[in-house]
């Protein structure tokens, strides 16, 4: 992973491009209402709560003069703010005349020195009159429209009780960019019927029409909704956090590389919401999908026009192990990824070996998981015995979240006279289409964090090759909890063979429901664990890694191992 590295273009980069620095959002809560609600304030878009998504910073406040003093406060005080932007968010910004529209806009900016103002609205509340407001406007500051599009699918818009169609948001879209206004767009993933493919049309269609920027939100059912009431009635599919990543690294592909991006979660009071109840907060969850597109080389516009092929620049140094073979060395992690002893030794020895592999190809076909396939040394070799043995066919489902090292071990990886497979082509098949075919074997590799990736995972595998590379570093891939997964996952006859020995991992494979058993070459660096199903429950007191939710960080999960055992050592001590 390329540290630090923002795979997307931010607002904030934008506007530190267009101001010198970045311009902070003070939001304003007219109470204009909203053309899609009837009178009594019932009806409106189904997923719209009554205060009309109101900023959680101003809720309690009441009056403009005062919500500006609160907006700027907030702002100075959590960001440091310098310079701001007046922004016009709840309900619809122009959902009234020209005359109030300007009195209102006219003297919010006279009470402080804004920089621009942003007004969120509709696409079928832009009459004329305003359109040529606004063109005035932009002359003394810089006017933003923002419109709440949301989806480009008709069926969607009027199931949600949007009140307009995709029509009108292009046509709201073209006359906004005729008058000279910069416009952003809004839009939802994960609203009811709708699934990827619904997603990335949305994504592809507004990445076609010059926008000045998008907002992206993964759905909230908030309670008091028409939709929460649709929701208790009916259960809809909600995204957890690591299917609206997925969902999200792939619209932000097929967006323009200078469409700035202004953000991709939304805010809402945990106790406002039915679903979904995220573990993550969004801090973390922008951390991880930085990371997910940095491990996987995707960034802002990969799909939506050809990219040109850069020569390939390698990030990890090659290091030749005893057996010949060829490792890489991991600058962030400070160790290399296979034993000093060769990386092709410990595929045998290790995992291939007390897997019994060839006897089992020798009676039927085999179904392999490998967790943290890296370089592939293990999968490849046992795909060669596959190939060798010539009766049963060799299915390997892989799992590594860094797509890059692909590139990396093509670069090096050497093959022998012995090997009936071409590694780097393999290597770069897999990195271009995630698949590889031959008459013997097949190889499927899934990108992303383990937890999430084996959800991908179906039916029950003969052998699990667990290679966690430091355990420490990487303790979210030997916590209990994913043990746990893997056991549902092993045919009762299935073996689960993992590189490290340590007793937190032997631990948390026995309380997990596995006899877990010491292996390698004595008086070698090649060490791991040979797990099989038991119906017998753990006496181990050593405490294993936790990782409850699924989403917790290394470091979180180590700390949390950390104060069980000062807990328990202070049990003994004071008990």
């Amino acid at each position: 992973m390329i540290k630090n590295k923002l795979p997307y273009y931010p607002y904030r980069d934008y506007m530190i491009k267009k101001y010198g620095e970045p311009l902070f959002r003070v939001p304003i809560d007219l109470e204009l209402g909203c053309p899609n609600r009837r009178p009594d304030g019932s009806g409106g878009c189904t997923f719209c709560p009554e205060n009309g998504a109101r900023a959680t910073q101003t809720l309690d406040v009441k009056g403009t003069e005062a919500q500006l003093e609160a907006g700027i406060a907030f702002a100075k005080k959590r960001y440091d703010a310098r310079r701001f932007m007046l922004y016009i968010q709840a309900y619809t910004g122009t959902f009234t005349s020209v005359i109030e529209q300007k009195r209102h806009y006219s003297e919010l900016l006279a009470a402080h020195p804004f920089d621009a103002i942003s007004i969120g609205t509709r696409p079928d509340c832009l009459s004329k009159a305003t359109l040529e407001y606004l063109s005035e406007l932009n002359k003394a500051i810089d006017v933003y429209v923002e419109l709440g599009i949301q989806t480009i699918h008709d069926e969607t818009l009027k199931r949600i009780g949007r009140g307009h169609d995709w029509q009108s948001s292009l046509d709201a879209i073209e006359a906004l960019k005729a008058h000279g206004i910069k416009v952003c767009a809004h839009i939802i993933v994960g609203l009811p019927g709708e699934d990827r493919t619904h997603y990335v049309q949305t994504a592809k269609a507004l990445a076609k029409l010059g926008l000045d920027g998008i907002k992206i939100h993964n759905l909230h059912v908030i309670r008091g909704t028409q939709m929460a009431d649709e929701y208790l009635q009916k259960p809809f599919a909600i995204l957890s956090e690591y299917q609206y990543a997925e969902a999200l690294i792939e619209i932000i592909r097929h967006l323009p590389a200078d469409l700035p991006l202004m953000r991709f979660a939304t805010d809402t009071p945990e106790a406002d919401i039915i679903a979904p109840h995220w573990k993550m907060i969004k801090g973390q969850f922008q951390e991880y999908v930085i990371a997910q597109m940095n491990y996987r080389g995707y960034s802002q516009g990969d799909l939506f026009e050809p990219q040109h092929e850069t020569d390939f620049v390698p990030r990890l140094k090659p290091f030749k192990c005893a057996d010949g073979s060829i490792t890489l060395w991991n600058e962030e992690f400070r160790d290399h990824y296979h034993p000093k002893s060769g990386a092709r030794a410990q595929a045998r020895e290790l995992f291939l070996a007390h897997s019994f592999l060839h006897k089992r190809l020798e009676k039927a076909p085999v179904r392999l998981l490998d967790i943290g396939f890296g370089m592939g040394y293990n999968s490849l070799l046992a795909c060669e015995e596959a190939q060798s043995i010539a009766k049963n066919r060799l299915e390997v489902s892989a799992l590594d979240q860094d797509r890059g090292i692909l590139l990396e071990s093509a670069a090096v990886v050497q093959n022998t006279d012995k090997d009936r497979l071409k590694w780097p082509a393999i290597l770069h098949r897999l990195y271009d289409s995630g698949t590889y075919e031959a008459d013997r074997f097949s190889i499927t590799l899934y990108h992303g964090d383990v937890r999430h990736a084996l959800n991908e995972q179906t039916g029950l595998f003969d052998l699990i090759f667990l290679d966690p590379f430091i355990e420490r570093s990487n303790c979210k891939m030997v916590t209990l909890d994913l043990f746990i997964c893997l056991k549902k996952l092993l045919k009762e006859d299935g073996v689960l063979i993992c590189s490290t020995a340590y007793a937190a991992t032997l631990s948390g494979l026995e309380h997990a429901g596995f006899t877990a058993m010491p292996a390698g070459r004595e008086q070698s660096d090649i060490q791991g664990v040979v797990a099989k199903h038991s119906a017998l429950t753990s006496k181990t007191k050593t405490v294993p890694y936790r990782d409850p939710y699924g989403i917790w960080t290394d470091r979180k999960i180590r700390r949390y191992r950390e104060k069980e055992i000062e807990s328990i050592k202070e049990e003994i001590d004071f008990g």
